[in-house]
């Protein structure tokens, strides 16, 4: 799923049906079968996208906290860099509606910032 909507949002392509239907599928799992990199790839793409989701950036919120806070050594570089933009989408695109998802901690966002 991640690297489905990863293609779409780096072409440029608007599928809002996909993104619809990523997102139920991703939520109604509760993101099991995400790990680091799929959680990075999947926030990036719809911060790319300009896809917002409420239910899905919530477990998703909720989910990196509690990965980053178990193990940050799990998440590479880049997975941290996708991160650290789409919370700069969700702070400068988003606004107001969207500061609930940044929900990590402030040492996790400068990890994300610094990498």
């Amino acid at each position: 799923l991640a690297n489905t909507v990863w293609a779409y949002a780096r072409a440029g392509v608007t599928a809002d049906k996909l993104f619809a239907a990523v997102e139920e599928a991703a939520v109604r799992s509760e993101l099991a079968d995400f790990d680091p990199q799929a959680l990075s790839t999947t926030v990036w793409a719809y911060a790319t996208a300009g896809h917002y989701d409420q239910a899905l950036l919530a477990e998703c919120s909720r989910v990196i906290e509690v990965s980053l806070a178990r193990d940050p050594s799990m998440w590479s570089e880049e997975d941290r860099s996708q991160l650290h933009q789409w919370q700069l989408w969700l702070s400068l695109e988003r606004g107001a509606d969207a500061q609930q998802h940044l929900m990590i901690s402030e040492s996790q966002r400068k990890l994300c910032r610094d990498a």
